[in-house]
């Protein structure tokens, strides 16, 4: 797979990565997945190629564990990392 160059530089609190399918409504499931956790999206951006997007949110509180897990349930989800600065 080749996905677009996605950026947002040094992260200074937690970061989001997604790596997902470029179909609708994919944004809306992660941020509830991201909110339902009690978590404020500080920053994001989201870029795609294709049938491919990269997603990168800043937040502002360390997520809890199960979070990556929560996302990778997602169908739509190929992988999600949990980025500490």
């Amino acid at each position: 797979m080749n996905y677009p160059s996605c950026a947002l530089g040094r992260p200074t609190s937690p970061r989001i990565s997604v790596l997902h399918k470029n179909v609708p409504n994919v944004l809306g499931a992660i941020t509830q997945v991201i909110s339902g956790e009690r978590l404020n999206i500080e920053n994001m951006v989201n870029q795609s190629r294709g049938a491919y997007a990269y997603t990168v949110l800043d937040v502002d509180e360390k997520p809890s564990t199960q979070l990556r897990d929560k996302l990778m349930a997602l169908d739509t989800v190929f992988r999600a990392r949990l980025l500490m600065p």
